[in-house]
């Protein structure tokens, strides 16, 4: 029999047995951040009592991100993954919240298309191992004062991701930014900021990202900057498909392609700027 309950703190090691198992690479501290920033949106499927699959959901303002979608190998086929949806979406509506959106996994796409999501672009995972030469890949000089991102950033930072995501991912954005081996570097221009980048660590790989820039030439300096940071690391960057100029520079740096996700949504697109989003949170964030 499929019953569903809030996810918690507690069932964090469940929700890693969970991604370990699908091959993923979040960690205890990307599952706290979700179940503390919303813990009425996160959710447990069980399976005659026994703990089966999940889901969680990120509130930023006026849209709902939808994650962590996953069922234990041994329960699957059950509607565990139907129903958590299910549950999900009558949380999100019960607030107000008319735009949801997701990163769909191949597998997956076929299950929220029956909740009406529809595909607006793919999103690219790329990954490498940062060494000297990926470093400096391309590397000449730049414009701008590439340094880490500092509090006198942050204002114009927020203003940044604001247009590029369509929504307010303050909260998100300062989580990440103080999580325990995040890196953050800014390119400051003359007149304004012209780039950020963020990057944590997951236990697979260094996640980088996300990375919003006003123009093609900053968000390769940053990126570099970061890469630079992770010397003989595992990288990961997911890079939107409709910015050409993010797959030509991470191509630069000789990281190659790895898995598409869909970026998928429901309701109003939000305003949405894929051409300023060089590289995506992760399908955990968007």
């Amino acid at each position: 029999m499929l019953t569903l309950r809030s996810f918690t703190v507690d069932d964090i090691p469940f929700g890693l047995r969970l991604t370990a198992q699908a091959g993923w690479n979040q960690t205890s501290d990307d599952w706290r951040r979700v179940v503390e920033r919303e813990p009425a949106g996160c959710f447990v499927g069980c399976w005659n009592g026994v703990a089966a699959a999940t889901t969680t959901v990120c509130v930023f303002g006026d849209t709902a991100w939808i994650a962590m979608v996953l069922t234990d190998e041994s329960f699957r086929g059950r509607g565990l993954a139907t129903a958590l949806i299910r549950r999900a979406l009558d949380e999100i509506e019960s607030r107000g919240i008319a735009t949801m959106r997701l990163d769909a996994t191949a597998l997956g796409r076929s299950v929220y298309e029956r909740f009406g999501f529809t595909v607006d672009y793919e999103v690219t995972r790329f990954g490498a191992i940062a060494t000297p030469s990926d470093a400096s890949a391309g590397e000449a000089a730049t414009p701008f004062n590439i340094r880490p991102l500092a509090d006198c950033d942050w204002t114009a930072a927020l203003d940044l991701d604001r247009r590029a995501s369509g929504c307010d991912r303050r909260k998100l954005l300062q989580s990440l930014r103080d999580g325990e081996r995040a890196r953050a570097y800014v390119a400051d221009g003359e007149r304004e900021l012209q780039a950020f980048v963020l990057g944590r660590a997951g236990c697979r790989a260094y996640q980088i990202g996300p990375c919003i820039a006003r123009r093609p030439e900053a968000a390769q300096a940053v990126v570099r900057r970061m890469i630079d940071s992770l010397i003989g690391r595992d990288l990961l960057i997911d890079v939107p498909d409709p910015n050409g100029p993010a797959g030509e520079i991470v191509r630069q740096f000789r990281f190659v392609p790895q898995r598409k996700f869909f970026r998928m949504t429901r309701g109003p697109s939000g305003g949405e700027s894929p051409d300023l989003q060089y590289a995506s949170a992760g399908p955990e964030f968007g």
